[in-house]
């Protein structure tokens, strides 16, 4: 993206407290900042041509666990400061306050999941299908230009994971 040299851009984004999701779409891939974006907790890096019904179901699964983990961190600080204004007749025991302290952090922790952490456990497995057979198609396209018996065997063993007429696109 231009004046995003070096994804200074989504890094900056990624540093407030409850960061969106972030998919990161590229028609020009670079080693540089591929390498840059699988140490990033972004949700996604996917290479055009998109596939739009797929990535449409990957952003309404991001939005509802973004706002998932929203609601979770607006709970979480809710229930902290109830227990913060808790005095009195009414105030819960020591050990019901510890015991919802505990969850507090519990919450506020879940809220704070990246969307990758998230994603690892949410994904549309064809997302995966799809990077797989992309990388299938860039070792099959640069095979000639870059010889090499890891990257062969590399291409072969992804074969293995993609039914056949997706890996044949």
């Amino acid at each position: 993206m231009p004046g995003n040299g070096g994804l200074v851009w989504i890094e900056r984004l990624l540093e407030i407290e409850c960061p969106p999701p972030v998919l990161l779409m590229t028609g020009s891939p670079e080693l540089e900042s591929a390498m840059r974006a699988a140490n990033l907790p972004i949700a996604g890096y996917l290479l055009k041509p998109i596939n739009f019904a797929r990535t449409e179901r990957l952003i309404a699964q991001l939005t509802d666990d973004y706002a998932r983990r929203r609601d979770l961190i607006a709970v979480s600080r809710e229930l902290c400061a109830l227990l913060a204004d808790s005095t009195g007749p009414d105030a819960p025991t020591p050990a019901l306050a510890q015991e919802l302290g505990r969850l507090a952090k519990a919450l506020h922790a879940e809220g704070k999941r990246s969307p990758r952490e998230l994603a690892g456990r949410s994904q549309d497995p064809a997302v995966f299908q799809d990077a797989i057979t992309d990388a299938i198609a860039v070792l099959e396209r640069t095979k000639h230009s870059f010889r090499s018996k890891e990257l062969g065997e590399l291409r072969q063993r992804l074969l293995r994971l993609v039914p056949r007429s997706t890996a044949a696109r």
